[in-house]
């Protein structure tokens, strides 16, 4: 378990970190708005992409369902 924190960790330093300084830099806003934007985006991206994958895959699609498991409805 310690290793694939350290591997994860390292991971996050080496390629994540030097990407969000970029992103900060050029968009010109503080590094802990971009943090936070990127964190909300994380949690709720399985969500998002898990909608849209079950949309796309069944034969008589119906957004209305996936619209609402998004919004909890």
């Amino acid at each position: 378990m310690m290793m694939l924190f350290i591997m994860v960790s390292t991971t996050a330093d080496d390629f994540f970190s030097p990407n969000v300084a970029a992103i900060v830099a050029h968009l010109k806003i503080s590094e802990s708005i971009a943090g936070v934007t990127f964190m909300a985006f994380g949690n709720g991206a399985p969500d998002i992409f898990g909608s849209i994958a079950s949309v796309l895959s069944s034969p008589k699609p119906k957004a209305g369902l996936a619209l609402g498991e998004l919004f909890g409805q």
